[in-house]
């Protein structure tokens, strides 16, 4: 077996045998040493050291990658910084994958390749063999899963995805791409389902403070989007702009019987007179921006409309000083 430390490959341990066990020394004639010997045949022991390899290799399979239920075959190196592992389904281990009865046929139909990371400096690849499972119960004849894997479609591992989304918070979806040897889109989708699976059911029980503001997507259209201002939690995403996109957001905040306290928005009419409403207890605070925006909408009308009023002798000396206004 060839251990990659570091980096670098360490060539094989050598062999180590039994030492000889003499039953007899006899001399002879013409001084010649004949010995006797007992020992224990070699091919048996090449058996017992391959098999403790295997072993080893399909703890590491269990233990690290989590992939349990699967035998090593063998290892395959390829020289360009690519570790295969050639896996098989252990027999006795086949199940039908409509009904789940273990009265199955199983019949080896090629092989597929699944990316599982990193082994040291190199690429870690899984040739799964696979079967395509005829069942007696339920006479289904189908591919084989691979519960190591998000899909049935998916080509890496569910052990390479937590490893993905673990590294994500300090490295960029490039750079993970660049590392795992992945497609940029790949990274995009993997975080993407994990954020969907995390915030898929977002308590409202312990929300205390309120943001919400309209964005435009495109084409006349708007989403409406609520976030709990404390923790940036996004509480609902709604179609359209207003009262009317809040009515299932309204539903779920009533079901939670949640406390909030305050709500920041914009000056819309609409936010307003919902919030109102649903939330009679709930103080609203109008966002920064947008008054400071509204007051330099009124400035610029009354800066109009007192130049309209002016001469020309007035308006070329405020022109010169406009810093008056």
């Amino acid at each position: 077996m060839v251990f990659n430390v570091g980096g670098y490959r360490q060539p094989p341990t050598p062999l180590a045998l039994p030492p000889l066990v003499f039953s007899e020394i006899e001399i002879g004639a013409g001084s010649l040493l004949s010995l006797r010997t007992v020992i224990q045949p070699l091919d048996s022991l090449c058996f017992h050291q391959t098999q403790r390899r295997n072993d080893m290799s399909k703890s590491l399979l269990c233990h690290c990658a989590g992939i349990c239920g699967f035998d090593h075959v063998r290892w395959d190196y390829s020289g360009q910084r690519k570790t295969t592992e050639v896996i098989r389904r252990s027999s006795g281990k086949f199940t039908c994958p409509s009904c789940g009865s273990s009265s199955v046929t199983a019949t080896r139909v090629g092989s597929r390749e699944i990316l599982n990371g990193k082994l040291g400096a190199d690429t870690w690849v899984l040739e799964v063999e696979m079967h395509r499972i005829r069942c007696h119960d339920c006479l289904a004849f189908r591919m084989e899963r691979l519960p190591f894997l998000s899909s049935s479609l998916s080509r890496i591992s569910k052990c390479l995805e937590r490893s993905i989304m673990e590294l994500r918070s300090d490295m960029s979806i490039s750079a993970i791409s660049n590392y795992f040897s992945v497609d940029w889109r790949t990274v995009k989708d993997i975080e993407k389902r994990n954020l969907k699976k995390k915030y898929a059911s977002v308590s409202l029980s312990d929300v205390k403070v309120l943001g919400v503001d309209e964005i435009y997507v495109g084409k006349k259209k708007y989403k409406t989007v609520v976030r709990d201002l404390e923790s940036g939690c996004v509480l609902h995403v709604g179609d359209g702009k207003g009262g009317e996109a809040l009515d299932e957001f309204g539903k779920r905040l009533s079901r939670s019987k949640a406390d909030v306290e305050t709500i920041a928005m914009d000056m819309s009419s609409g936010f307003s007179s919902w919030f109102r409403e649903k939330l009679p207890e709930a103080e609203i605070v109008f966002d920064h921006f947008h008054v400071i925006k509204l007051m330099n909408d009124k400035l610029e009308k009354i800066r109009r409309r007192v130049a309209g009023e002016l001469d020309d002798d007035a308006l070329s000396k405020l022109k010169k000083n406009a810093s008056c206004f």
